[in-house]
């Protein structure tokens, strides 16, 4: 399901310059952030209205040598929320974007609507690097034998979120290091976990939670872990169990602003087996429900930062995760409701999980949120297999009917 796990979503910056930068700033004594001594540097810089809350998008392109990326750093000016780096799978950076919009090389593009809208959702790959605080502490960090490699000619996609909540306009600036290693000092390479939960339903004027519990599928080490909510966000909360079932928390705050990256060096050690459960806690103050969505006005809730050594058992989370409703619904009924909130599942998708069309994820979340306690293990493994057919296989309806069929009856005997 790694398709769904980068929605996310949920999230960035303006040229790019190489170990000899063509593109160093100015020699003026109030540079944001000088660039790295190796590595490159990007930088956004933008224009906000009085009030408005935006997200702005820009493409960028790595060079002609591989970058292996041991750490970011980021430094942005008032007025931003949040600034990521994502990866694409695109082969050169587009002059128009999917809703018909000409965009120039190096223009700042407003995304609102959503990042991924920016590359029709299936040009998306994965995060690289951010920071949301004003600190610019940032997410990515390894031992000094570590990185990550971003391949030359990748598309980096920047995209910063801003409010200004001043009576005046604000053109702040971001400024993005992402120091290098040489190839021959990579002795293993770096991941990023991005673990996000779709099912959040906040009614209005309401308190709610949504929570994720996510396996951890191999033996590694996290380096850097961080929250991410909106504006109603008020609570956070990761708990580690071990396989013995010892259990101890890892991160929590309270805020979906100024928002702090734990940072561990070398690395928390964590075993196959374990599991790491969050929890975000929502207060909806509007007089509209809200649920999960990749604009400034839906809501959020993942847990991410940097592990090592890579591995394809740790990165994403949803076919293994598992979900804890908070009612009294039955494994049966709850499954005959997501079912029911899908007809069109598995049509209109590209094979091997292009993309999100048919799929409702408010209507999911009710129907997941409603259920006892006492189901979670059941119905999420249901969940799971079908998600794994529709976006890993591109599957139909009756395939992973078929497919999915010993845990569509152990849930229904419950």
């Amino acid at each position: 399901m790694r398709k769904l796990a980068l929605v996310a979503p949920l999230l960035l910056l303006t040229a790019a310059c190489s170990d000899s930068s063509s593109n160093e700033p100015g020699d003026t004594a109030d540079v944001l952030l000088e660039p790295p001594e190796r590595g490159v540097q990007y930088e956004i810089v933008t224009r906000i209205e009085p009030g408005a809350e935006v997200e702005h998008c820009k493409f960028v392109q790595v060079g002609d040598e591989d970058l292996f990326v041991n750490r970011d750093e980021i430094r942005f000016s008032t007025g931003s929320h949040h600034v990521l780096v994502f990866r694409t799978t695109l082969a050169e950076i587009p002059t128009e974007l999917p809703d018909g919009r000409q965009v120039g090389v190096s223009e700042v593009f407003d995304c609102s609507e959503g990042p991924m809208s920016a590359t029709g959702g299936s040009g998306f790959s994965s995060i690289l690097a951010g920071s949301q605080n004003a600190k610019g502490d940032a997410m990515l960090s390894y031992p000094d034998d570590t990185a990550i490699q971003v391949e030359a000619g990748t598309v980096l996609m920047l995209n910063a979120h801003y409010i200004n909540t001043t009576s005046d306009v604000l053109e702040p600036e971001a400024r993005i290091n992402l120091h290098t290693l040489a190839p021959e000092d990579v002795k293993a390479e770096g991941g990023i976990y991005f673990w996000y939960d779709p099912f959040i339903r906040v009614p209005a004027r309401s308190a709610a939670n949504a929570n994720m519990a996510c396996e951890v599928g191999a033996d590694v080490s996290f380096t850097t872990m961080q929250s991410h909510m909106h504006a109603r966000g008020v609570g956070f909360e990761a708990v580690l169990t071990r396989p013995d079932q010892s259990q101890e928390m890892l991160y929590e705050f309270d805020d979906w602003e100024g928002v702090p990256v734990t940072h561990l060096d070398p690395g928390l050690a964590l075993e196959a087996g374990s599991s790491i459960r969050f929890d975000c806690q929502f207060d909806n103050p509007e007089e509209r429900a809200v649920a999960q969505g990749l604009k400034t006005t839906d809501e959020m809730c993942l847990f991410f930062g940097s592990y090592y050594p890579k591995s394809d058992n740790v990165g994403f989370c949803f076919t293994d995760a598992t979900w804890e409703g908070t009612g009294t619904a039955t494994c049966a009924d709850s499954l005959a409701c997501l079912l029911a909130a899908q007809p069109a599942m598995g049509q209109g998708t590209e094979p091997g999980g292009g993309g999100f069309q048919g799929i409702d994820f408010e209507a999911m979340s009710g129907c997941i949120l409603d259920a006892s306690p006492a189901v979670a293990k059941p119905l999420s493994a249901a969940i799971g297999c079908f998600a794994s057919g529709f976006f890993n296989r591109g599957e139909g309806m009756s395939t992973m009917m078929a497919d999915c069929g010993e845990e569509i009856a152990a849930c229904s005997a419950m």
